[in-house]
Order: C-alpha cells, then structure tokens, then sequence
C-alpha cells in the first residue's frame, strides 16, 4: 500500500468502526440487491430488497410474477418499472444458464471471466459485477460507486479525468487485495456522512489533513 492510503484506511477504519468483510456466499441476493441500489438511496434499496422477498418466498416466483406485482414491491427504490424488468431478465438468463439461482459457480472461474459473465446480465455493469464478487464470494475488488470515485477525486488519490474503469485500477494498485473491501466500504461511509457531494464537512472530516487542498499531503 502507498503511505497515503495506509494513513487514510487506517483512519476511516477507526472513524466508522469498521472490520473486514466477511463474503455471505449468496451471489444472487447480492445481484438483485445491487440492481435495486443503482441510482438510489442505499436505505431506499434495502427496504425494496425486503419488501420483495417478504411478498414472494423464493426466486422462481419472482421470476414467475408479473412485472407490476415486483414494480409494487420494489417502487420506493425508483425506477421500479426498469428494474422490475431488470430483474425477470436477470432471474430468467441465471436460471436457463446454470438451472437454478446459486452463482458460487462464479468462485472457479477467472476472475476476469467471472467478471465478464456478470457483465453480460441485462442492467449489470462493472460496479454491480464487482459487488457481487467482492460482498458475495471474497474476490477481490474496489467497487467504484459515486461515493468511492467523489472522494478518491477530491482528496486527489486519482485524476479527475480518469473514468471508472481507470479509477478502479487506480485504486487497486495502491493496496493489498485483502483490504479492497475495506477502503470501498470506509469511503461509502465517508461519503455518506461526511464528504458528501454538495457541502463536504470538511470541519469535521478525519482525514482532512491528507486532502489535496491541504499542504500536508505533497509531503507524504
């Protein structure tokens, strides 16, 4: 790891309390969920993801149901009427490929082909992809969200002309595998309660000292 993400993990990581991440094992859950949570409030998609499961007791009936009875279920998380399709298409492909809804297949393969797989899925991009590989099954990845790329931008780890797939390699290259999940989580919630997109607290932010627009980071 570089000095300057050593000293910002390690100060995040006290700030928000936060321990290693533990890999569930279900890719599926961590799909759909992950669908739900693009372009909304980690709140919002939590309460759909739990609305859905509460309505419907396992994944073929989801898949069996019609788009208005998950778009009901899903609605607060916004863009219901998409990711209710999303969804069927996801459900409808990961069944006809692999027979039932367990993605630990995904564990055996390349982790670059693991990533591709997840990829090709309707409405699955590379964040999504990386979430379910990372939250699901340990593979190693930086997931980069609004909150990851704002922060590694604004404090200045990375450029702010790079684009996603750059700030992910970016990013990756500055650590051990081991903590890549760690940093992504420690920059969410930095993002959510601190360094926030239109008024960053900048008064109250425990790594202000490493920011860009402080002198103290050029003599790291």
């Amino acid at each position: 790891m570089t000095k300057l993400t050593t000293l910002i993990l390690k100060s995040l990581k006290k700030e928000y309390s936060l321990k290693r991440n533990r890999p569930h094992g279900d890719g599926i859950s961590e799909l759909i969920l992950t669908i739900l949570s693009q372009n909304t409030a980690d709140r919002n998609s939590g309460q759909a993801f739990a609305k859905l499961l509460s309505q419907f007791s396992n994944w073929d009936q989801v898949l069996q149901a019609e788009d208005k009875q998950i778009k009901q279920q899903i609605q607060i998380g916004g863009m219901s009427n998409t990711k209710s399709k999303t969804i069927k298409k996801v459900l409808r492909i990961v069944k006809e490929q692999n027979s039932n809804y367990n993605l630990s297949f995904l564990k055996k393969m390349k982790t670059s082909d693991a990533l591709d797989w997840l990829i090709n899925l309707p409405g699955v991009g590379s964040k999504t992809a990386s979430c379910v590989l990372l939250f699901a099954y340990g593979i190693p990845f930086i997931p980069v969200d609004t909150h990851v790329e704002r922060i590694a931008k604004r404090i200045g780890l990375v450029e702010n002309k790079l684009n996603y797939t750059e700030v992910q390699n970016e990013l990756e290259s500055m650590m051990k595998k081991q903590e890549y999940g760690l940093f992504h989580l420690s920059f969410i919630e930095h993002g959510r309660k601190i360094c926030n997109a239109k008024k960053p607290i900048c008064s109250k932010c425990s790594i202000n000292k490493l920011c860009k627009k402080n002198d103290v980071t050029n003599s790291i």
